[in-house]
Formats: structure tokens, C-alpha cells, sequence
């Protein structure tokens, strides 16, 4: 929501005479909340983008922009959007498609859905080339059969947002399905079997040309994906690399090409410092980490002993329950300090001194 505000304010402060008034943050929240009717309207219960199968990805943007204008995930428009989007995922092909799922599921935020961002990041891995970039196309076309096996392996860990009954709740200590693996901190099992078919039917990928215009979509979908372990570190590595190599003379970067290219554009000189914002945040990730090597961990401070819980049958005086304080023992003297003691037939008596 402060992001959308900033972003109308920059936009009205540009467009008009330097002699108008500054725009008040009641003008701004009215024009957001006539920006989210519109989009509601054209993209959302009644659009034809909800109905176009192939403008998913322009979907896909209309519910990110419902969300960070405050719209709830159970508002009609965004989940009609969400149904439309967890569907179209499994068949999208197309770099600004995926990454536009992803980057709606990911903002979405519900945990049912990190198989399918899975799904879409290994994907976006397939399509980059050796030079780090994406084109239009990130795999071919998706067999039905292998739709098909997804969405069955897939959609039984995915949440709905709807109506319908609600699950019944996990027992305590059940043990998980076989066939449900947990992808928590690792890609879910089918979705790995998926990657490694992936990289044996999509290797000639790496040769194709590419541009920055699909690259910078490709950054944002790997940097999404990466938070639900997807295995980016070598995409990201050949990021870097490429934005490096790809800077001109004048400071910019190009729509293509690498080692001296055309003079940078505006908007793709937006999509280099993109690509290397994400190099610089691993290295200080790193930097923090290497931080933290050899600090011992903060101690967790000791509970405060409680008191027993007493019925109200219970006299609370009763020692069982409130036992009383024993004295402390008196210190022993040490030998030094004991009086001398003789024995006589038998008996000790104290010494008597001189």
C-alpha cells in the first residue's frame, strides 16, 4: 500500500504544473481506491483477462495490485483471480507468464502453494541460457500427460481460497501420507523428479539468444523462487556475471547483446542494476554470516519457578504443598578449632590447658 501511494504521488508530482497544490493522502487513497474499482472491473470478476487463458500473466499483475492495494485474499475479485492463476500455472511456458504466477502466489502468501511456486521456478531455471539471460520462451509446450501427472502429484498440497467444506483438522502425532512429501526447505519430491527432466529434454536452451526486457522478469521470478527452495545460487552467479560484462561506456546497459553493445536504454538500465541488487544482497547476506560464525548462541533466561496448583479442598497451608524452610546448616569448624580431648579408661573428656 505505501509502495502504490509513493508511486501515484511521483506520478501526479511529474504530470502536473509546478503551481498546483501538492496532492493531499486523502486524494491519494480516493484515486487508489478508483484504481482498484477499475481493476476489478476490467481484470478482475467481470474481465476478459479472467477469461483469456493466454493473458494470465496480465491476471496475474491485476491481483498483485489488488493485494498491495489492501485488497484481503477472500475479496471475490482477488480469488477468482487466485483460482484462475493456481489453474493456468501448470501449462505456462513463457517467461513472463511464470514469473508473474510466481511472483502473485509468492505475494499471496499461502504455504499450500510452495509445490506449484516450485513448479514455476524450476521452470524459469530451464529457460536461462549460458549468458544469463531469458528469452520469450522458457520450455516447450507441456505434454498433457505430464500436466496432468503435476496437477495430480501437486494440487493435493494446494490450499483453495473459497468456499467448501473445510478440512477435517490433523490428528496429534499422525503420520504424514507417503505420497505427500514435506517441501519445507526443499523442493518437493515430484517437483525434483520434474527439474531433472527438465534439464535432460531442455538442454539446447542454453544457446538461444536472449534480452533484457525478459531477462529482468527472469531475475524477479529466480529471487522469489529462491525463498521457497528453489535451487538458484548458479542462476544467480551467471546473473551477476552477465550485468557485469553487459554495462556500456556510458554506464548503462543495452536491450541486448554483451562485451559492448548499444548505448543503454532508461528502462533496461533499470533491469541491470536490478540483476546486480540481487548480487549485492548474497554478498551481505554472506557478510552477516560469516558475522555470526563462532558467537555463541544467546541463552534462553531460566522460567521463574511456579507455584503448585492447589484445589480449593487443599488447606494451602499444608506442607506436602507448602513445605516448610529447613534452617540452613550450622558451618563446621575445621580441625584446628576443636578442643583438644584426652581419653581415660574408656572415656573423653576435654583437655584442660596449663
Amino acid at each position: 500500500m505505501a509502495l502504490l501511494r509513493f508511486l501515484l504521488a511521483l506520478v501526479l508530482a511529474i504530470s502536473v504544473p509546478h503551481s498546483a497544490r501538492a496532492a493531499a493522502p486523502k486524494d491519494i487513497d480516493a484515486a487508489v481506491q478508483k484504481g482498484i474499482a477499475y481493476l476489478k472491473k476490467s481484470g478482475g470478476e467481470n474481465g476478459k483477462a479472467i477469461r483469456d487463458p493466454d493473458r494470465v500473466g496480465a491476471t496475474a499483475l491485476v491481483g498483485l495490485a489488488l493485494l498491495e492495494a489492501g485488497a484481503p485474499a477472500d475479496d471475490a475479485a482477488v480469488k477468482k483471480i487466485t483460482t484462475v492463476v493456481r489453474d493456468a500455472s501448470y501449462t505456462q511456458t513463457q517467461t513472463y507468464h511464470i514469473t508473474l504466477c510466481l511472483l502473485y502466489l509468492d505475494r499471496l502468501g499461502e504455504p499450500g502453494d510452495r509445490p506449484l511456486i516450485q513448479m514455476l521456478g524450476v521452470r524459469l531455471l530451464a529457460g536461462q541460457n549460458m549468458n544469463g539471460g531469458w528469452t520469450y520462451e522458457c520450455i516447450s509446450a507441456v505434454p498433457p500427460a505430464t500436466e496432468r501427472l503435476l496437477r495430480t502429484r501437486l494440487s493435493d498440497t494446494t490450499l483453495v481460497t473459497g468456499s467448501g467444506k473445510e478440512p477435517e483438522p490433523t490428528k496429534l502425532g499422525a503420520p504424514k501420507p507417503a505420497d505427500k512429501p514435506s517441501a519445507v526447505g526443499k523442493l518437493h519430491a515430484d517437483v525434483e523428479k520434474y527439474r531433472q527432466a527438465l534439464l535432460a529434454a531442455e538442454t539446447g536452451r542454453g544457446r538461444l539468444p536472449d534480452d533484457n526486457s525478459n531477462t529482468q522478469f527472469g531475475v524477479l521470478g529466480v529471487w522469489a523462487a529462491r525463498k521457497h527452495g528453489v535451487p538458484v545460487e548458479p542462476a544467480l552467479d551467471l546473473i551477476e556475471k552477465r550485468f557485469l560484462l553487459q554495462q556500456t561506456a556510458s554506464g548503462g546497459w543495452p536491450y541486448s547483446g554483451l562485451l559492448g553493445g548499444a548505448d543503454g536504454s532508461p528502462s533496461m538500465t533499470c533491469a541491470g542494476l536490478l540483476g546486480l541488487a540481487t548480487a549485492i544482497a548474497r554478498r551481505e547476506e554472506k557478510k552477516q554470516k560469516a558475522a555470526l560464525v563462532g558467537k555463541p548462541e544467546a541463552k534462553e533466561p531460566k522460567p521463574a519457578p511456579t507455584k503448585p496448583v492447589v484445589s480449593a479442598d487443599v488447606d494451602p497451608n499444608d506442607p506436602f504443598y507448602n513445605p516448610p524452610k529447613m534452617p540452613e546448616p550450622a558451618p563446621r569448624r575445621s580441625p584446628r578449632s576443636r578442643p583438644h580431648r584426652s581419653r581415660i579408661r574408656g572415656r573423653s573428656i576435654p583437655a584442660t590447658r596449663p
